[in-house]
């Protein structure tokens, strides 16, 4: 896949549609790239009609971000306008689905707001608008989370130097270790690491008022303690207040070109392993106090000086354009994908799914290639992506680079070179099929002018 260009044809075309079969109606996803658009087609693949919500109409650009192999076929495509209300946003998608909704659904994290707002509008199972500051707004969410008794991070947000300023000085964090960060985006972007004054403030120059990777642009930034120890993930999928555990992963990230929070891969987990049972109970307890209560979560937990400290909680599926499904059916045979759709549209399905990942079928890895060097891809090497090829553990590779690019070294999500998927019985297999992957990347898969 390319993120350069869309290989995907978006069509919205009803007459081509399948019949919907008995009892499936319309169901309107909130931005559909992403995993979003994992969602979308695993929707009309069950034979729901899909209406294609766009929260703003800028991000139609966005819907390039599409997994590879999926098909959409929209019902419609609706972009909401500047200054359209949500009721006349309501009365167009009444008008394609003939007042047959069963469900809105957030695609992207910048589809949460909306499909809060029309979930309520239309009386369909919801999180509700109350609480959707707090859900978005890294800042509040995280005082939310403080203020229901819950350990949260130390944090100041701000729109001058000078109060971040104020608030270091008056802080003194020993050893001096301070995130800088946007407070509305997503992925690692914007994140810096600070070791010093002269630090930060370069930091805060750098994002504010610049766009972030959403589109949006930051208003104001984040100043947080720094969380040493390793970082997980916590995926739940929610109906009426009982969260489900569908996913728990554990981040490989590492320094490299000069970023210091570049993710190499993630692992998959079950319950047993170290923390994971702290980690979810103190997870369901973030979702509970940020209201949470329907449909999928997508929470990042650092296990920080013996305990479980949220970084931050997307209240939508996990990202990275749903390229971690196949891992999550080959280690535990569902995904977080199906499990959202059953949440809002099959009650007796989402009562089979286990309450935790209890039982695994294989061992399991994402691993995002690294690229370390610069300039205009020409060639790739050959052995290197045969040999990766072969590998026992192999189940798919996918290049986000094509000969003729200009590409950049690896530093955030957005520069990964590709990413391959990895599955097996045998842990230690995997593990060494891992880092030999590794290995290869400071050789060098590609050439490059």
């Amino acid at each position: 896949m390319s993120r350069g260009q869309s290989f995907y044809e978006i069509k919205s075309n009803p007459d081509a549609l399948p019949p919907t079969p008995e009892g499936r109606e319309y169901v309107c996803v909130v931005d559909t790239f992403s995993t979003g658009a994992m969602v979308a087609h695993t929707l009309i693949q069950q034979g729901y009609k899909v209406i294609c919500v766009l929260s703003s109409e800028d991000l139609g650009k966005l819907l390039e971000l599409l997994p590879e192999g999926v098909d959409l076929n929209f019902a419609a495509t609706l972009a909401r306008g500047a200054d359209e209300s949500v009721s006349d946003l309501v009365t167009k998608i009444m008008d394609v689905a003939g007042g047959k909704v069963a469900a809105v659904l957030p695609g992207a994290e910048t589809g949460v707001e909306l499909a809060d707002a029309l979930s309520e509008h239309m009386g369909l199972i919801t999180n509700g608008t109350l609480m959707t500051d707090a859900r978005r707004n890294k800042f509040v969410m995280g005082e939310t989370v403080r203020s229901a008794g819950i350990r949260a991070v130390k944090q100041l947000k701000a729109t001058t130097w000078v109060a971040i300023q104020m608030y270091l000085e008056a802080w003194q964090p020993s050893p001096f270790k301070v995130i800088v960060k946007p407070i509305d985006s997503a992925g690692s972007d914007g994140v810096t690491l600070c070791r010093s004054m002269e630090d930060c403030r370069k930091a805060f120059g750098d994002l504010m008022g610049k766009t972030n990777v959403l589109g949006l642009v930051n208003e104001c930034v984040l100043v947080q303690e720094y969380l040493e120890g390793e970082e997980y993930v916590v995926d739940m999928v929610s109906r009426e207040g009982e969260h489900k555990v569908v996913a728990v992963w554990v981040y490989d990230r590492r320094p490299a070109n000069g970023a210091h929070f570049v993710c190499f891969g993630q692992k998959l987990l079950t319950i047993e392993d170290e923390h994971v049972q702290e980690i979810v109970a103190y997870q369901r307890k973030v979702c509970t106090a940020l209201g949470i209560l329907n449909g999928p979560s997508h929470g990042e937990v650092k296990w920080f000086q013996d305990e479980p400290v949220l970084v931050e909680v997307g209240a939508r599926c996990h990202g990275a354009e749903g390229l971690w499904v196949p891992i999550a059916d080959a280690v535990y045979g569902y995904n977080q994908v199906d499990c959202t759709i059953h949440a809002y549209t099959e009650v007796a399905e989402f009562a089979k799914i286990p309450s935790e990942v209890v039982e695994r079928r294989s061992h399991g890895r994402l691993l995002f290639l690294v690229n370390y060097a610069a300039g205009k891809l020409m060639e790739y090497e050959r052995n290197a992506i045969e040999e990766i090829q072969t590998m026992k553990s192999f189940i798919a590779l996918e290049m986000f680079v094509d000969k003729g690019m200009v590409i950049r070294a690896t530093q955030d999500c957005l520069s990964w070179a590709g990413v391959v998927k990895l599955a097996h019985a045998d842990r230690d297999l995997l593990g060494a099929d891992y880092d030999r992957i590794r290995e290869i990347e400071v050789e060098g898969i590609f050439q490059v002018a």
